[in-house]
This record gives structure tokens, sequence and C-alpha cells, in this order.
């Protein structure tokens, strides 16, 4: 916060500056902005507990809340998510490969769009040899988020958000059925955090008192 505020010069095209003065800051986790997107998109639907789940690149953050009200000893993170999924492909095939980032980049991208094959050089690799190693990574983040949000018989619904949102989302429907009917993903999970961080700025502005 005290690095977002007081004044700001902004360049323009041209070269001119604009100053830009930030008088308030509010620090927000970050799966609280996908909360506040869904919640603007789905009213009356966030009664009770929501367990957002944010799987990104280097790590699984999880966020327990009733709407703006969280539950931080429920909450957390743990450094596995996507990039290990591709990290544990790369150390299949050629460890070496993990200090290339153009090719862990073609392995992420694939895990996550579900595409059938990942082409390094001249050669394609079938990702489906490869999805035991990948649920591997899954299961042991999923294990340990379930393990610090513990019983979850008061979680009204699970938000799926980030880059591997549609992984996690697809690995839970096949390994948990009895969590099914409590999945929700964002409908462009990439960008839900960020249009939630607009959401609550605008919230911000309200006078004192005023409608939310």
């Amino acid at each position: 916060a005290a690095r977002v505020q007081g004044e700001h010069l902004v360049p323009l095209a041209g070269g001119a500056m604009r100053r830009i003065t930030v008088e308030r800051v509010s620090v927000i986790v970050q799966p609280h902005g996908a909360l506040l997107n869904f919640g603007s998109t789905a009213r009356g639907q966030l009664d009770g507990w929501t367990l957002v789940i944010d799987p990104g690149g280097g790590t699984l953050d999880w966020y327990v809340a009733s709407k703006d009200r969280p539950n931080w000893p429920r909450s957390g993170a743990y450094p596995k998510a996507m990039l290990a999924c591709a990290y544990a492909v790369a150390d299949k095939v050629e460890p070496a490969w993990r200090d290339q980032h153009e090719i862990i980049s073609r392995i992420d991208t694939a895990i996550r769009q579900g595409d059938p094959v990942f082409k390094v050089g001249a050669r394609e690799y079938a990702l489906s040899q490869f999805q035991s190693t990948i649920d591997a990574v899954l299961e042991e983040s999923i294990e340990k988020m379930f393990t610090k949000v513990g019983p979850i018989g008061d979680i009204g619904q699970i938000l799926l958000t980030g880059g591997g949102a549609t992984v996690f989302h697809r690995f839970l429907e096949q390994r948990r059925p009895d969590l099914k009917a409590l999945l929700r993903i964002d409908a462009d999970p990439v960008f839900s955090n960020v249009r939630g961080f607009h959401i609550y700025g605008e919230l911000m502005q309200q006078p004192a008192g005023g409608a939310r």
C-alpha cells in the first residue's frame, strides 16, 4: 500500500506526462477478486462459505470466504500448480528442458488447453502418456489444500479461477464426484481476478452507506 499511495507520473504519447494521485489503497488477496467477479454475475449464489481455487503457474492459491468475510485459517497456498505439472512431464523425457522456457511453455499450454500433443523439435509427444504424472502433481496439491480447508460440509460452492482452472476443474470432477454439484468455473478465468479488482475499486469510490 505504501508503494502505491501518493503521486505518480504516467508517460503519455508524445512524451507528455500525466500526474496521478492515489489517495487511498486497500490490499486484498488475489482470489478475492474472482469471488467479487463471481458475485457480481451470480447474485444470490454466494450464501454460506465459498472456496475459491486459483491455480496459477507457480502456486495453487485457495481462499475461503463468506461474501466479504475471509476465513484466514482455512485459506492458504501450496507451491505446486501448473508449472509443476509441466516440469514433471519434462523430467520424464529430458530433465534439461526445465531450463528451456520455450519448451516448458509449450508443455504448459498443451496441459491447460487439453491438446493431445506437444512438439519439441521435429518430434511430437502424446500428452496422454504423461497423464498419470500430471495427475500425481494435481493430487498432491489438492490434498494439501483440503487438509488446510478441513471439513467442507459448510462450503456452499467451489469456484475455480486462474490459468489452470479448467485442468483442476476436470481433475476434481473425476477424482471427487461428490463435489461435482458444488463446482463452478469462471467463464473467463484468466481475467476474473482483475475484473473483481475493478469492482472493488468501484465500491471503494461509493459514498459511505451507498448502495452495494
